[in-house]
């Protein structure tokens, strides 16, 4: 069989130039050697199998943080209106909104700074 490896996946398994898939012989730590492994066509080891992920099953975990984020602005923004800076009447809404949100990820469990809520305190 061809040794020439054009790629290698994260199960070892090299790729030659004529396209046959095969796990390249190694030496074991007592120094006898391990012989070449063919490998089938259209087989996938579970190493090479990519993770499902579920847009909406990651968007559900992350809706806290981007609550978190929301939060921030707002209270940016309200820091500029009591400074005495004019702001836009999308701005204001966001600044009115500001106890919906500390609602919203209190619901969620996280305290009024958008941190996670430790178990220890809810006990």
């Amino acid at each position: 069989m061809p040794t020439e490896a054009s790629n290698v996946s994260r199960a070892g398994i090299t790729t030659s130039a004529t396209g046959e898939r095969h796990i390249p012989s190694s030496i074991r730590p007592d120094g006898s050697v391990r012989k070449e492994i063919r490998v089938r066509p259209g087989y996938r080891p579970p190493e090479d199998v990519e993770l499902y992920k579920n847009r909406t099953a990651e968007a559900y975990k992350n809706r806290g943080q981007k609550l978190a984020k929301k939060l921030r602005q707002a209270r940016d923004l309200q820091d500029k209106k009591e400074k005495g800076d004019a702001l836009l009447p999308e701005q204001f809404q966001k600044v009115v909104k500001i106890n919906e949100l500390i609602r919203q990820l209190e619901t969620l469990g996280f305290d009024s700074n958008g941190d996670k809520k430790s178990t220890e305190a809810e006990s």
